[in-house]
């Protein structure tokens, strides 16, 4: 296939098909979206059973509601071969071909992101627009909306990981690890290592009193939100940054002056 014809499927933030570099307009059904985007993120046949509970599971008929929406993905997908792959039993898309981010980006950072190459983590790292399938919720299908829940945490995790490994591996260049640093910190604010991996870049660039205030904010947010103590390597980090030359130190309040009182004049 040419890159004019070229299919990519994008899950990784709203649901999207572009098609030779032009987005694909979506049916204005949110279940039929659903649908594409359970497929996709799923890669292998599912039941058609098993799609009518996750997304039809009322009193009407499932069956002709996901026939239906077969229907509306068929020219979505299909070019010259059929990758909208159905049977009397199973529905699957057929992805070998089709450029889809969540599967790029699984791939570039296994088998573990700390190990994957530098470049390809970039890469991944800028996929990432926002939650997995973002604005399908489907709050009604209680099925979907758990696994997705489940789908989107784990997404999230992996999201995690890999801007905490371009932090960690980019301290040689202070100004992009900060960025990733940050991005982790947006995504797993209770978690003192992203606070850390923050203080370290800052500190890398200079910015001591920045670094020391991240740190800060760091235990007032643990001691607020959950109740806990920092560990001891903030504290070493802190005494760490503290004992820099040049480092500004908390000056003690001054205490203030008492005021002489006035002698009253005698009684007359």
């Amino acid at each position: 296939m040419g890159s004019v014809d070229r299919l990519e499927i994008r899950v990784l933030g709203e649901l999207e098909l572009v098609r030779g570099g032009r987005p694909v307009p979506l049916p204005a059904s949110k279940k039929t979206r659903a649908l594409l985007g359970y497929l996709v993120v799923t890669a292998r046949p599912q039941l058609r059973e098993r799609l009518c509970e996750l997304l039809w599971d009322g009193p009407d008929d499932p069956r002709a509601a996901l026939r239906w929406s077969l229907h509306k993905l068929r020219p979505l997908v299909d070019d010259k071969a059929t990758r909208l792959v159905t049977d009397r039993e199973h529905v699957a898309v057929a992805l070998e071909g089709i450029d889809v981010d969540l599967l790029a980006v699984r791939a570039a950072a296994a088998p573990r992101p700390a190990d994957a190459d530098l470049g390809a983590l970039r890469v991944a790292a800028a996929r990432f627009r926002g939650d997995l399938l973002d604005g399908i919720e489907l709050r009604d299908c209680l099925r979907f909306h758990g696994w997705l829940t489940g789908e989107r945490e784990a997404v999230r995790t992996l999201r995690a990981a890999i801007v905490s490994a371009l932090a960690d591996r980019l301290l040689d260049e202070p100004e992009e690890s900060l960025r990733w640093a940050h991005e982790r910190v947006v995504l797993e604010p209770m978690e003192e290592a992203a606070h850390l991996q923050v203080a370290r870049a800052l500190a890398g660039l200079g910015r001591t009193r920045e670094a020391l205030g991240q740190l800060e904010d760091c235990r007032g947010l643990l001691a607020r939100e959950l109740g806990v103590a920092v560990s001891g390597d903030v504290e070493a980090m802190r005494r760490s940054l503290l004992g820099r030359p040049g480092t500004p130190t908390r000056a003690r309040p001054s205490r203030p002056k008492k005021r002489r009182k006035k002698a009253r004049p005698p009684p007359t």
